[in-house]
């Protein structure tokens, strides 16, 4: 998958404070639910923390499974 995570949710959302910000960001991408998983669990470890499943959930519900 060639999206660059940093262009997508803006430079600002780079840290950890912005959390909330981007899954609020990627849950309202008209992606399937996997793309969306896995954008956040790419930008959990750019900015150095472990997607934890609690926050993958909220970006995109396991219930919604792959699409």
């Amino acid at each position: 998958m060639a999206v660059n995570i940093r262009e997508l949710v803006g430079d600002a959302n780079m840290t950890l404070s912005q959390k909330e910000t981007v899954i609020k960001l990627l849950a309202a991408l008209p992606q399937p639910a996997t793309t969306k998983r896995f954008l956040y669990a790419r930008w959990a470890r750019l900015v150095g923390v472990l997607p934890i499943p609690a926050d993958v959930d909220r970006v995109a519900p396991w219930s919604a499974g792959g699409t």
